[in-house]
């Protein structure tokens, strides 16, 4: 389905993006397939340009324009046999060689300075 929509005419794709965006606000779960030809097409296409103005025009119109602060706090510090690829905790990588734990009062008065500057969701890790 990607290679049909990207020799799709833009004006013609724009319509089809409009109708994926109506039936998602309408609670519509899409279809795996229609997701992965999104996914498919060519990030330097005109037609990916399209689909991120309209993904920012529905996300300001979903949001009103606002933000939320979200804030991971690490209560821990220990190599983590996981290694994910993502994570400097990981044991493979052998940057964290020790084991450190932050008391309940660290945890607690970084979580209220974390608040009080704004974030809106804590995740303690």
């Amino acid at each position: 389905m990607s290679s049909s929509l990207s020799s799709m005419p833009l004006e013609e794709f724009a319509g089809y993006v409009d109708a994926l965006i109506e039936r998602s606000l309408n609670g519509e779960i899409l279809p795996r397939e229609e997701v992965v030809s999104l996914l498919e097409l060519d990030p330097q296409s005109p037609h990916v340009t399209l689909l991120a103005e309209k993904a920012k025009a529905m996300s300001l119109m979903l949001s009103g324009g606002q933000g939320r602060v979200w804030s991971a706090l690490g209560v821990d510090r220990c190599p983590c046999p996981m290694s994910c690829s993502f994570c400097s905790l990981g044991e493979k990588w052998g940057i964290v060689k020790d084991h450190s734990e932050w008391s309940e009062e660290d945890v607690l008065e970084t979580a209220r300075r974390s608040a009080e500057a704004g974030a809106s969701w804590f995740v303690l890790r």
